[in-house]
């Protein structure tokens, strides 16, 4: 996986009616059906495994909890991209980086890089949506084109309340 347009997913706001969205902290959206969900130190997780031809394929995403935050959204990026990937995985890779405005007065970073961990290269995906003085991170990390399709419809259901607090 090169390049995926997620800022253009993420607010697409094309929700499919006949699926149940949930809540996590100030986001509602769909969740990936079939997929492992779990919630630790106030993070919420959503996880699939496969192994197909003696390879491992996988799919994570890792909601965050929103943050007070500054109003420079790349700068809100780049910290989360500082302390959710480079930090935890070792990374030197620096992401191209998308920026969107939404209708409702969001701003989304995105961006997106190869990553080798421990013997294995996925793609890491990481979303930022900044506003109101808040700030709410989504992390995926993909090994397998299959789990395109479900990240690509949890991101376009995405959708933030401005009022709503943790």
């Amino acid at each position: 996986m090169k390049k995926i347009l997620i800022v253009s997913i993420l607010f697409s706001w094309h929700a499919d009616t006949f699926s149940q969205s949930e809540s996590f902290d100030i986001a509602t959206f769909i969740a990936p059906q079939g997929w492992k969900r779990s919630e630790a130190n106030g993070v919420l997780a959503f996880q699939d495994y496969r192994e197909s031809n003696g390879q491992s394929k996988f799919g994570q995403i890792f909601i965050f909890p929103s943050r007070s935050g500054g109003n420079d959204a790349t700068k809100n990026f780049q910290d989360e991209w500082n302390d959710r990937v480079i930090k935890s995985t070792g990374t030197t890779a620096q992401p191209e980086i998308q920026t969107e405005r939404t209708p409702d007065g969001w701003t989304a970073v995105s961006g997106a890089a190869n990553i080798n961990y421990q013997g294995i290269t996925y793609s890491c995906i990481l979303v930022t949506v900044s506003g109101f003085s808040k700030v709410m991170t989504v992390m995926i990390n993909l090994a397998g084109e299959e789990y395109a399709a479900p990240v690509e419809r949890l991101l376009s259901s995405f959708t933030q309340d401005r009022k709503a607090t943790a």
